[in-house]
């Protein structure tokens, strides 16, 4: 948990950074943001295995809830997604951290959930794997 509680603590300055010459987001970061939400929509445990860190926390803005990586692939076996979108606000790389800001919009059946999205990527091995996805919810209600 100590390094989960040091990512949380540093994602701040980087994006304190941002405004001081911080190199644009690497191409490769935000394909693996893509590949992510490609592998929510059609519940593709293989990829999530490969992008998602194995020591990664997400944490749910609807609850609160905060799940492993084994949770997260677990709820995605059953949970459906018909859309994922994101907006980028910000994304920032600082040698083997991304930082990621977002306007998220995700469609599940009848359900549309607006949030705002943190996502902390780490580079390990030469791969870029979420580490942290943090939402907050925006839905009207």
């Amino acid at each position: 948990m100590r390094g989960g509680k040091t990512v949380l603590a540093i994602a701040p300055l980087l994006l304190a950074s941002a405004a001081h010459a911080a190199p644009p987001c690497d191409a490769r970061v935000r394909a693996v943001d893509a590949q992510f939400r490609a592998a929510m929509i059609h519940g593709d445990a293989k990829a999530l295995d490969r992008i998602v860190a194995d020591d990664a926390k997400i944490i749910h803005g609807n609850h609160g809830g905060i799940q492993d990586k084994a949770g997260l692939i677990d709820r995605f076996r059953s949970y459906h997604i018909d859309a994922y979108d994101r907006t980028p606000l910000l994304c920032r790389v600082s040698g083997d951290l991304a930082v990621l800001v977002a306007s998220t919009r995700k469609v599940a059946g009848q359900a549309v959930t607006e949030t705002s999205t943190t996502e902390v990527l780490v580079r390990r091995a030469g791969q870029w794997r979420i580490l942290v996805l943090q939402n907050t919810d925006r839905t009207p209600g």
